[in-house]
């Protein structure tokens, strides 16, 4: 994973599903309201799976996405997920088991990270 740290990845989590391990990269962007995540984003992430041969990449964002990401992502939807402020929110409740919104809200990664029935491995 030589490029990884080059190409702006800011999280790997590894997770064995029984089957096998799965890598899943994390790409946070931070864009502003006026400036939503394009197209560009998904062709980069696109590009770095298949350089860093991992199994599943997540582009997330607190603002949007562009109606054309979204599209273009579903192009990919078996290798790449695109996740708004209210995605990460409710896959992070339903990764940790948190049922009420509050409890989410303030560092809910390290719930989620801590709870050993995940599985889920943070590499970096």
């Amino acid at each position: 994973m030589a490029t990884a740290y080059c190409s702006g990845i800011d999280i790997f989590a590894l997770k064995n599903e029984g089957f096998g391990n799965v890598l899943t990269i994390i790409d946070c962007k931070k864009y502003s309201e006026a400036n939503p995540v394009g197209n560009s984003a998904v062709r980069g992430m696109y590009g770095t799976l298949q350089i860093e041969s991992v199994s599943h990449g997540i582009i997330a964002t607190i603002p949007r996405f562009t109606r054309g990401t979204n599209t273009l992502a579903h192009d990919y939807k078996y290798q790449l997920l695109l996740k708004d402020h209210a995605g990460i929110l409710r896959w992070i409740q339903k990764i940790s088991g948190t049922k009420k919104r509050g409890q989410c809200l303030r560092y809910p990664h390290k719930k989620a990270i801590k709870n050993n029935d995940l599985g889920i491995k943070i590499i970096r």
